[in-house]
């Protein structure tokens, strides 16, 4: 049984949602209406079914009589009055009667059609009322404004921002407790979740020495973690070099028992990216990345490149260290990053050239490597499309000819690690998705409004895992968000074609 559900919510896109919420509005209105309409349709057929029911009642048995019947003239060619029945008949065929059964069969059938047709109307009115609520602008303006009252909170009272965040993690920790009957820190992180980009942005401002007037600072600017993260930088390439090594080592391998398959939508998209991180357990190396090549319809190619999150092997490039490098704020400490010039050195063995179409997908460090390639090195590859979840890419300067797809949960830490909600721009759009435990039986189906998480576990985790960035997407281009339709429709043109090569490449790091 599925233990926890996601239910989405968009935003972003700035070309598309206000008129797309006006024509939601407009059509959930009109739906509404003609639900209504049916409604009164069905009780006005019920009531005739009751009316011809008790007129039927009061009035006289009529008997149906043949033409053998006696008092039936056989030879009579004209319409009579039957003096006992009062209706008309035909005597020289039979007498009729008024089809009373038929009648009530009538209104019953189309009593209830107009009650169904009532019905489905009022559920696509909630199904579009739900669809409208995914376009959480407002939502996003309030936890903007919360992150920056958090910041300016921590910055001016740290000693009382320190009590609070105890109180309210210690009481996320109590309530995780009585819920579960055990100690569970996934709680802590959950409960606070609101306050997380404030946190990190406070933070940041703190290690980057940010001066003026920090209380405000968080106000004007929403790029402090990526500041902090070019302070750290050095050392964090300083530790790599030291334990993991300066030589970076890139391999084409063969993935024997492993599959890649085609991706022609997000969904597909994120599916595969899921199956590659998880690749161990298929036979794939630790450090792989996945490069395929598709013929278009018009003969040229285009690519799909493939990036799983860190990886806990010492010598793998996509290491701790790396995440440091990739978030910070200047170029060159990006690209230094190990994981970033693996992918690079991929791309560039796998045959790409600059006019072929580039979609990147990553999770985590592996977003955070397709936002700096896309950031840094579109005047030497086209990258026109790029796939983020959980990955925390909110200050990348990512030019706008990219369209951005970004996926991330309201509790899982690491998206929220650049301090900053992202950007509401043409063609980026973030799916942010909010997890809740299933109220439903084993019995029954999961709510219209949410999505049950595959794979999820008994007790509340992490939400960073591919399998509930996976149900956040689904929930929202299932209840019809008008955006995540646009987005599978862009990368699916690029990629239209047929899968020619899946190409593997591991990458290590050596002293």
């Amino acid at each position: 049984m599925v233990m926890w559900e996601v239910a989405a919510s968009v935003y972003g896109d700035l070309g598309q949602t206000s008129v797309n919420l006006d024509d939601i509005d407009a059509m959930a209105g009109r739906l509404n209406h003609a639900a209504n309409r049916m409604e009164t349709l069905g009780n006005i057929w019920s009531c005739a079914l009751m009316q011809i029911t008790s007129i039927r009642s009061r009035s006289a048995l009529c008997p149906v009589l043949t033409p053998d019947s006696p008092g039936i003239d056989k030879t009579a060619a004209s319409w009579n009055r039957t003096a006992a029945c009062g209706t008309l008949s035909y005597t020289a065929v039979r007498h009729t009667t008024l089809n009373v059964d038929a009648m009530l069969d009538a209104c019953s059938s189309q009593a209830v059609k107009a009650h169904e047709l009532g019905l489905d109307c009022r559920h696509l009115t909630n199904a579009l009322w739900d669809a409208r609520s995914l376009y959480s602008n407002a939502e996003h303006s309030a936890l903007m404004f919360i992150g920056q009252a958090s910041q300016a909170f921590i910055n001016s009272s740290p000693a009382a921002a320190l009590v609070g965040g105890l109180l309210v993690t210690g009481g996320s920790l109590a309530y995780g407790t009585v819920c579960e009957g055990r100690f569970n820190s996934a709680y802590a992180i959950a409960g606070s979740a609101w306050a997380h980009e404030g946190v990190f942005a406070a933070l940041g401002q703190r290690i980057a020495r940010i001066p003026a007037f920090p209380t405000v600072e968080g106000l004007v600017s929403s790029d402090e973690s990526n500041h902090a993260a070019a302070r750290l930088s050095p050392l964090a390439g300083a530790l790599s070099r030291g334990f993991q090594g300066e030589q970076l080592v890139v391999n084409r391998i063969e993935a024997e028992g492993f599959s890649s398959p085609a991706v022609h939508s997000v969904d597909t998209a994120l599916e595969h990216l899921d199956e590659l991180g998880n690749g161990l357990d298929s036979g794939l190396p630790h450090s792989t990345i996945c490069i395929q090549r598709y013929r278009l319809a018009s003969g040229e190619r285009s690519w799909l490149v493939t990036i799983p999150g860190t990886q806990q092997d010492g010598s793998s490039p996509l290491g701790w260290a790396q995440n440091v490098q990739l978030m910070s704020s200047e170029d060159s400490q990006r690209m230094e990053a190990a994981s970033a010039r693996f992918v690079l050195a991929a791309m560039s063995d796998a045959g790409i050239h600059s006019r072929e179409r580039v979609v990147l997908v990553g999770h985590s460090q592996g977003g955070l490597v397709a936002a700096a390639i896309a950031s840094q090195q579109h005047s030497l590859y086209r990258i026109e499309h790029i796939v983020t979840a959980g990955s925390p890419v909110a200050n990348h300067p990512i030019p706008a000819s990219t369209w951005v797809t970004s996926v991330e949960m309201e509790d899982e830490l690491v998206a929220a690690l650049d301090g900053s909600a992202n950007p509401e721009r043409q063609d980026w759009i973030t799916v942010r998705g909010s997890v809740r435990r299933s109220t439903s039986s084993e019995a029954e189906e999961p709510s219209d409004r949410t999505t049950p998480v595959t794979g999820s576990a008994d007790t509340r985790e992490s939400s960073h895992g591919m399998n509930y960035h996976r149900a956040a997407w689904r929930n929202a281009d299932e209840l019809g968000a008008v955006e995540t339709h646009l987005h599978n429709l862009h990368l699916g043109e690029l990629l239209d074609g047929t899968l020619e090569e899946n190409l593997y490449f591991q990458g290590e790091l050596t002293p």
